[in-house]
């Protein structure tokens, strides 16, 4: 027995009307990314290298729409943002000591980066 909600779509365009179609024109678009979220992307890699992971938010790049982020939202990304100045080292990405400080090393992986151990670009 197949239950409605766990059944396979076989052509997500059945019953959708497309408004505003998306960058990628062969699924539906169901709009941006909720402004309350917030999300942690963690990279591992094999290959010997730190790799870059990151925080991210669409913050109230849609408010003007309407589609703005809670004030506690707001309040919390500020802070994290804050916890990571206070926390991490601000860096040059892949030990270009020319270039632009542009991300953060917590302090694990500012110690190895700090003995020129490899890290990622991206």
């Amino acid at each position: 027995m197949t239950s409605a909600a766990s059944a396979q779509i076989s052509d997500p365009w059945v019953g959708w009307t497309e408004i505003r179609p998306g960058a990628n024109t062969t699924i539906p678009y169901f709009g941006a990314s909720h402004p309350g979220v917030i999300h942690l992307q963690i990279k591992i890699t094999d290959e010997g290298e730190i790799p870059i992971s990151n925080f991210g938010w669409i913050g109230n790049h849609y408010k003007i729409i309407g589609n703005g982020a809670d004030k506690t939202t707001e309040k919390f990304w500020n802070k994290l943002k804050r916890m990571a100045k206070k926390e991490a080292t601000h860096i040059q990405r892949c030990n270009d000591s020319n270039g632009k400080k542009e991300i953060f090393a917590f302090p694990a992986a500012y110690k190895e980066i700090d003995n020129k151990r490899l890290c990622s670009l991206n």
